[in-house]
């Protein structure tokens, strides 16, 4: 005998004993040739494979064998899903080579026990986006699999939904084909039977695709056990395709709803000032405060003469918001629903204000007004921001032996490192520090001084200081009565770059 295998089969033996063992390989190895035909071969997914599914025969389950399923979502062998709104509902996982109960003898499954009458409940998976980018409106596709239930009685049904929105996370879904009861063509009981649905999609699902079993409301007490799924696209259900165990673990680690952006990570960072009321912010890819988002940002111009609004070069405010003098706005970049950006600008660090619809955000530049409610002039360099017109903020005040506070021309609501020139008019030395550091004396230890005054002339330098969300810095001297100076001409500010 010659075995035809099924190249893609990797579970399937290397030969076979009998006529009729031929026979049925030679039509299974006919419908997958059907479905190569008709659409069934896959090269958008993580490795090839037909079968979308990941875990699809329950083999990987690294978080355990038997969950109690609630009314709050919960997480059950890898990559799937169980809700239910009855006590008692479980989900025990089993089966497996050695162990029986699966339709193989060997396979494993999942058993949904203790789903009574008057009862809902829902396994489901939630296919990767990277998984989906062929399975486009109008598609076919066909859900396989094996089912068995211990008492006659009401059948589940198989829903099918998409994220309904362009950011492939599944907190909003629209249906992306009919929903259908699992097909069975004799709803025995206590015997395993095969079943196959083929459904068009009435949506595009490329962001991602979830195939939910629902156990509904008015069913008889019943148990339920699956085994053997599989999603493909095409009109007809080719031979089951076991991937590698290997392969599967790996896709699940690395595998989710979304590809998550790089932490943290920004581009386009030279934003510019544009005048004494806008800001010009250039194109550039940014990653959301909670790391989930990508922000594609397209360059815009916004100012703080009128509220928020979608157009470029206009308004910039945020809800509520008017610009005021000596306060300190954050610019912040945000992703709506539908996939848009903008930026606007807000009092608030964690975009309280944001317009309406904003679904995530990036503070992406931050500056304190004048008194005269302007944007004071600047220069972005990277992290450096340097001011066109220095600010004199300490002019001859008089230091002494206690660490003293000094409010900077700084933005406030985020420690910046302040980059200052500084001077003492007397003879004496001090020592100039950040507030997260503590200095009782000054040049204790040896050595710990900023600023040497020897003589009469006075000391001046330059110094790059961390400050507190205030804008503050501090200062000691070696004795009481020390004059001192500071102007400040600049920040570093990494804007959420280290976390």
């Amino acid at each position: 005998m010659v075995y035809i295998p099924n190249p893609q089969d990797v579970t399937r033996p290397s030969g076979l004993d009998s006529a009729g063992d031929m026979a049925t390989e030679l039509r299974a190895f006919k419908a997958y040739l059907q479905g190569l035909v008709l659409g069934g071969s896959n090269f958008y997914n993580i490795g090839g494979f037909r079968n979308r599914l990941r875990n699809s025969n329950f083999a990987v389950q690294t978080g355990g064998l038997s969950y109690s399923i609630r009314a709050t979502d919960i997480p059950l062998v890898d990559k799937w899903r169980g809700i239910s709104d009855a006590a008692g509902v479980n989900a025990l996982f089993a089966g497996g080579p050695g162990n029986g109960g699966g339709p193989a003898g060997g396979d494993y499954y999942v058993a949904l026990t203790g789903v009574v009458a008057n009862a809902t409940a829902q396994v489901y998976q939630n296919i990767a986006a990277v998984d989906c980018q062929d399975m486009v409106l109008g598609l076919p596709i066909t859900i396989s699999g094996m089912y068995l239930t211990d008492t006659l009685g009401n059948r589940p049904t198989i829903s099918f939904k998409t994220p309904s929105t362009l950011i492939d996370t599944y907190t909003s879904t629209v249906t992306a084909a009919p929903s259908a009861t699992l097909p069975l063509s004799n709803p025995l009981a206590a015997v395993w039977q095969s079943f196959s649905l083929t459904t068009t999609l009435t949506a595009d699902a490329s962001k991602g695709l979830q195939i939910s079993f629902n156990w509904l409301t008015g069913m008889a007490s019943q148990n339920h056990y699956l085994s053997r799924l599989q999603v493909e696209t095409g009109s007809y259900a080719t031979p089951y395709e076991r991937t590698p165990f290997g392969f599967e673990s790996s896709a699940i680690a690395f595998s989710g709803s979304k590809l998550l952006p790089t932490q943290n990570y920004g581009t386009g960072s030279n934003s510019t000032w544009s005048s004494n009321v806008s800001i010009l912010f250039p194109a550039g890819q940014w990653t959301d405060s909670t790391n989930i988002y990508t922000i594609n940002l397209t360059a815009v111009t916004k100012n703080v003469s009128a509220a928020w609004t979608s157009a470029a070069g206009v308004g910039g405010m945020g809800n509520g918001l008017t610009v005021v003098a000596n306060t300190t706005y954050h610019a912040m970049a945000i992703l709506f629903a539908s996939g848009a950006t903008s930026v606007y600008y807000d009092t608030s660090i964690t975009a309280a204000n944001a317009p309406t619809g904003t679904i995530a955000y990036r503070r992406i530049e931050s500056f304190k007004t004048n008194g005269s409610s302007q944007i004071p002039q600047f220069v972005r360099v990277g992290d450096r921001v340097t001011l066109t017109t220095a600010v004199g903020d300490v002019n001859a005040a008089t230091l002494g032996t206690t660490a003293t506070l000094f409010s900077l021309s700084l933005p406030t609501g985020i420690p910046l490192v302040a980059r200052i020139r500084a001077g003492i008019g007397t003879v004496g030395y001090i020592t100039i520090f950040g507030p997260d550091e503590t200095v009782t004396t000054a040049g204790t230890p040896t050595g710990n001084t900023s600023l040497n005054a020897p003589g009469t002339a006075g000391a001046s330098g330059h110094f790059e200081i961390l400050t507190n969300t205030s804008g503050q810095m501090k200062a000691i001297a070696d004795s009481a009565s020390r004059t001192f100076y500071v102007v400040t001409y600049g920040w570093i500010d990494r804007r959420g770059r280290d976390g």
